[in-house]
């Protein structure tokens, strides 16, 4: 099913990023909350951190609705530019450097996926098994390579916000994990059997909650292997433990959450012919 950026996709995207704009409105200052428990309105925060994160790839996954590879590629580069910054702006969490790199690795890595496991672009016209074909173009790997050449550039220049033993196996984990669940997601939201969808989408729900536990376990065991002084009372306990899964549970529920309101969409504007 080709997705078609028309009336009908405009208005289901609208809807969700209007709900996201008024969340982000009642949650983007961590001293205000929707309810009287702080660490309540905390995890609400992180589901929409990653709401807004989500949207900022989907709007580059609509981005391919434009047809030359350089006005693509530049849209998405756009988009991730100014995504970034009112994420930035919004928020106050992370440095601005380390949210771009992180966005960017994830679009990349999604770029690719969608091209091999065929998520056809927006407002793509061809049959299915010419899209298989020529969706992977000489354009998009010169795309791809600049993409990483930069993200390894950075790097070297890069002081992660916290340890570096404990950011880059994260972040290496979130580039591979995220990308992988929203193909999955977009493949079972276009696909024409239920059956099909649903499994599907029981799979991302079930790699979701594996990889809030990876995550978490992985940032605070390097965490422990980082204590030179040995003492005890300088380890993640099991409430830090549990509560940093909650926090990457959230951030990835909220990640997919956008991309079903635009797989929805996608969905909801292709034409029934289109296969």
């Amino acid at each position: 099913m080709i997705p078609l950026l028309n009336r009908r996709a405009l208005t289901l995207l609208g809807g969700g990023m209007l709900a996201n704009i008024v969340a982000v409105y009642l949650l983007a200052n961590p001293d205000h909350g929707i309810t009287e428990n702080e660490e309540v309105s905390d995890v609400f925060r992180y589901l929409v951190k990653g709401t807004v994160l989500g949207s900022i790839a989907v709007a580059c996954w609509i981005a391919t609705a434009a047809r030359p590879p350089v006005l693509r590629y530049a849209g998405q580069a756009a988009l991730i530019l100014v995504g970034v910054t009112l994420y930035w702006k919004t928020f106050h969490d992370d440095p601005w450097i380390s949210t771009l790199i992180d966005t960017m690795g994830i679009v990349s890595v999604q770029n690719l996926l969608f091209a091999w496991f065929w998520v056809p672009h927006w407002n793509d016209p061809r049959q299915s098994s010419e899209r298989m074909r020529g969706q992977f173009s000489i354009a998009s790997l010169i795309a791809i390579t600049a993409a990483f050449a930069f993200l390894l550039g950075s790097a070297r220049h890069f002081s992660p916000p916290i340890e570096p033993v404990q950011y880059w196996p994260v972040l290496f984990g979130i580039w591979g994990g995220m990308p992988v669940m929203v193909t999955l997601v977009c493949q079972a939201m276009l696909a024409p059997s239920f059956r099909y969808r649903v499994v599907r989408l029981l799979v991302v729900g079930l790699l979701a909650i594996l990889g809030s536990f990876v995550l978490a376990w992985l940032e605070l065991e390097f965490a422990k292997r980082g204590n030179p002084s040995g003492n005890p009372s300088d380890n993640p306990s099991a409430s830090s433990l549990l509560l940093y899964r909650i926090h990457y549970l959230m951030v990835l529920s909220g990640y997919l959450l956008a991309f079903m309101v635009a797989g929805i969409a996608a969905r909801a504007s292709a034409p029934k012919s289109a296969i």
